[in-house]
């Protein structure tokens, strides 16, 4: 028995039919849930920054948007209804933006900005962080590769709370009153 051999190069080669795409595809991931970030720091900026670093490590430059609530929760929840009631007005929007070591900071400075000229209270109050990341092999095209809706910082008075948690227990006003407080 003779091999069999093949005089045409290409008749021996097998192909699949090709294939093209009109555009990059990119996964997205998308955080729906309440994320509670408010024991991560004494400020909504340290808070942030220690949130930042989980999600995205030293990485700068990350084209992300922000949009950030004033939340106010109307009706605590209970057994029966275990989200309550919450009402948001929205506070500022940071399309598309780099990220840097500025921007918690930038953040931060927007809230408190707004915190003094609107005054909301601040007992039941928090904020709510949403931000989207966005894909970086077109920089025409915003594919979403990250989606996290709440990140959640409580409000309350701290000055007085201060106050309540040095008379009833002789410490200060630090990090570690929000502990027990919640």
């Amino acid at each position: 028995m003779q091999p069999a051999t093949c005089l045409p190069r290409s008749s021996c080669v097998e192909r699949t039919a090709s294939e093209a795409s009109c555009s990059i595809h990119a996964i997205s991931l998308s955080w729906p849930q309440e994320i509670d970030i408010t024991t991560l720091g004494t400020s909504v900026a340290t808070a942030l920054q220690a949130a930042f670093s989980v999600l995205f490590g030293n990485t700068r430059n990350l084209p992300l948007t922000f949009a950030v609530l004033y939340g106010y929760e109307m009706v605590a929840p209970s057994s029966t209804d275990p989200e309550g009631l919450v009402t948001y007005l929205p506070v500022t929007l940071y399309p598309n933006q780099a990220s840097s070591s500025n921007t918690t900071a930038n953040i931060a400075a927007a809230l408190t900005a707004w915190q003094s000229a609107s005054l909301p209270a601040q007992a039941n109050g928090e904020w709510v962080i949403g931000l989207s990341l966005y894909s970086q092999i077109d920089p025409a095209q915003k594919e979403l590769l990250m989606s996290v809706e709440s990140l959640i910082y409580k409000l309350f008075d701290r000055c007085l709370t201060s106050l309540f948690l040095e008379s009833l227990f002789g410490c200060t006003g630090s990090s570690g009153f929000l502990m027990v407080i919640q």
